[in-house]
């Protein structure tokens, strides 16, 4: 029987997971959780066979590390950031994320590769280019919630929540600009770049070669 020394790794679980390190978490891969942080180091994620066939660690990772950076540094030392799903006051909150997130991505054009896979994909789509300044177009907001209900049913949106959604809006811009400068201030921001720019560059060399559907196509 051959002596095994070595093992595969996904080169882009590699990327996310060293990220991870550097800022202080510990990536484990849970079949029972979605995503949740322990509040002190552990950070679950859905292992492949629980999550959305067009989910990746990067994108997960990402969303997560986003929150953090929202929520402040007083949330990296509090279970799941301090955030309750269930609390439709904190709605706002998954909207500067997002945006953060979309910034992000947008470094390297790769903006539908990072996408939000949540019931809040409605939203992630809407945000505009200048991700960090510039509001949602009020005319898609009411398109989406009047005539593609089934994209936002999950969140249980309606048209009367027009005004609400806005606001929330309002709120996650200026959230979302604080996250950014957190990311400086905590120095998350260079090495954040660094795991963009390092799947950007996977993507570079995947991309024509991927099968149609593959998210390394976006």
């Amino acid at each position: 029987m051959r002596q095994i020394n070595s093992n595969y790794s996904d080169p882009l679980n590699i990327v996310w997971t060293e990220l991870s390190k550097q800022l202080g978490f510990d990536i484990v891969r849970d079949p029972e959780v979605f995503a949740a942080f322990d509040g002190v180091r552990v950070l679950r994620i859905g292992t492949p066979e629980t999550l959305d066939p067009d989910d990746s660690l990067g994108q997960m990772v990402l969303h997560e590390l986003c929150h953090a950076l929202v929520e402040g540094p007083e949330a990296m030392r509090t279970p799941d950031w301090g955030l309750d799903f269930d609390n439709p006051s904190h709605r706002a909150h998954e909207f500067a994320t997002l945006r953060l997130q979309a910034s992000f991505a947008d470094h390297v054009a790769m903006r539908d590769f990072f996408a939000s896979t949540t019931d809040f994909r409605w939203y992630f789509d809407l945000i505009p280019n200048d991700s960090l300044h510039s509001r949602v177009d009020p005319d898609s907001v009411s398109r989406v919630l009047g005539s593609s209900v089934s994209l936002v049913q999950e969140s249980e949106l309606s048209l009367s929540d027009l005004e609400s959604v806005f606001a929330d809006d309002r709120s996650a811009i200026d959230m979302a600009q604080k996250g950014r400068l957190t990311a400086h201030r905590e120095k998350w921001l260079e090495p954040i770049m660094v795991a963009i720019n390092r799947t950007a560059s996977l993507a570079t060399v995947i991309r024509e070669i991927a099968p149609d559907g593959s998210i390394w196509k976006l």
